[in-house]
Formats: structure tokens, sequence, C-alpha cells
């Protein structure tokens, strides 16, 4: 089982950088990044930092450790662009970039609106998807393409033009039900919530989930050390090779190390 973490994109300075050589030294297996102009959830106006250049950024600091976006939204820009992005963060980050792609939703609206576009509809997005894919293909020979995306139709397209799935916060039942073909890799990415004691692990969870979606506080993996790597190691035995886990609740940089301390080394031969 590989695990990766999240990196902060809400500071417009450069602290991002120090979590990236952190994240490295303490073992983790790669980076992932966002791409929004508006943080989900958030007011518009929020600072949040561009993916590309971000992870452009980032692999110039560091040497071994993956880097990913989960994901690029398709729509958000034309297909050669994206092909283009991609191309130059591949010469600069060798086979460590996989380029993550998604659809978008209903919440995409706003970024839409912003970028002076229309908000297409989800058959519209899901061309757009695949019309990226092979942008990609042609442009990046050999760049290795994950789509992100729970519902049924992007999920097949998923299965049919890249070479990985990402299921962001899915269950190990519905994980395993799914049954994804050999050539594909499954990611799993999602919160974490890490507490020393199940009292502190409710009490980060709290103060992270007021006016959330309960379903999105209830798949958040909250618990212990030994907690969590018991629910990463489900996901493993559903089929995920990588977990990209973010840490909500305050303390990330506390929580992050004492991940990487605690629950990295109850992992070890864990997944498929």
């Amino acid at each position: 089982m590989r695990v990766g973490t999240a990196l902060p994109q809400r500071r417009i300075d450069a602290s991002f950088l120090d979590v990236a050589r952190e994240a490295e030294d303490l073992g983790y297996a790669s980076l992932s990044v966002f791409d929004h102009l508006v943080p989900l959830g958030a007011p518009v106006g929020t600072p949040v930092l561009e993916s590309f250049t971000t992870l452009a950024a980032t692999a110039a600091v560091t040497s071994t450790i993956g880097l990913r976006t989960l994901v690029v939204r398709a729509a958000m820009r034309p297909p050669a662009m994206t092909a283009h992005l991609a191309r130059t963060l591949r010469a600069v980050a060798g086979e460590r970039f996989v380029l993550g792609l998604g659809t978008g939703d209903a919440s995409s609206a706003v970024e839409d609106d912003l970028l002076g576009q229309p908000h297409l509809p989800g058959e519209r997005r899901r061309d757009r998807l695949r019309a990226t894919v092979a942008a990609v293909r042609a442009t990046v020979p050999g760049l290795e393409v994950w789509v992100g995306g729970t519902g049924d139709r992007t999920r097949a397209l998923a299965f049919e033009v890249a070479d990985g799935w990402n299921a962001w916060a899915a269950t190990p039942a519905e994980i395993a039900a799914v049954a994804a073909p050999p050539h594909v890799v499954v990611s799993w990415g999602g919160q974490v919530v890490l507490g020393s004691t199940p009292d502190e692990a409710a009490e980060r969870l709290a103060s992270w989930a007021p006016g959330r979606d309960p379903a999105e506080r209830d798949r958040a993996l909250t618990g212990t050390a030994g907690e969590v790597a018991a629910r990463i190691r489900a996901l493993g035995e559903a089929g995920v090779a990588e977990c990209v886990v973010a840490f909500v609740g305050g303390d990330a940089a506390g929580q992050r190390r004492a991940f990487a301390r605690d629950v990295l080394p109850l992992l070890d031969g864990a997944g498929p």
C-alpha cells in the first residue's frame, strides 16, 4: 500500500515547499494537489494556489516522492492547454508525475462563472474529459493518467480510457463492488482525522464537521493510529493500491508527522 498526502494550497506563499520536503523525508509515497479557482465550500476570493505551478515548484525541491493532480477539472481548460501543461510538468518531474483528471460537478458552476465560460452539462463534461485524455496521450506518450469520480458513467470512462481511477471518500465495500479491470490502478483519497486517543480524534472531527454534510463527516477516517491503519488496510483489501490522505480537524502538521510515525509502519505489506 502506497500512502501519499495532500499539499496545503490555501495560503499564497511558499510554505507548501517545507511541507513537501518534510513529507518526502517522512516516507510518504506521493503529494497531491487539487485544481480549483475557489476551494470547495469556501467563499469566492479565498486564496488558493494553482495546481500545475505548485507541483512544478514541488518537483524542484524534492527528488523521489510522487506528484499527483487530484484532480484537474478537464472543462476548465481546452484539452490542448491541459496537454501542454502536463508535458511541461512531465519534463520537470519525470515519471514521478501522474495526471489526475475529473469532470467536475454542479459545484463547479461558480468557477465557470469566474472563468467567463458556460457550465457544461454532465455528458458534455465527460466528452471534454475524453478529449483531454486523447490530447494528453498524443502529446505526452507514456504519461500515467488517472480519472477521479465515483459516478457510474465517469467511473466507466475511467476504466475505458485511463490508467487509474481515484475513488474519493469511497468505502471498501463500494470499491470492491466495482471490480476494476486489471490494467487500472485504483487509488483512494479522503480526509483523515488522527488523534492520540479516541476522544482527541472525536474532538478534532467535531471541530471540522460543523455545517458539513453528515455523509462527508462519516466518511473521514477518524481515530487513533491503530484504528486509522485498520481502515486503510480494509481499503487495500478492497483493491486500493494508493491512498491520498488529507488531514483535517486542526494541527495538520502534527497529524502528518504522527501518521508517518505511528500509522505508516502498521501498513507494511498492506494492499493488493
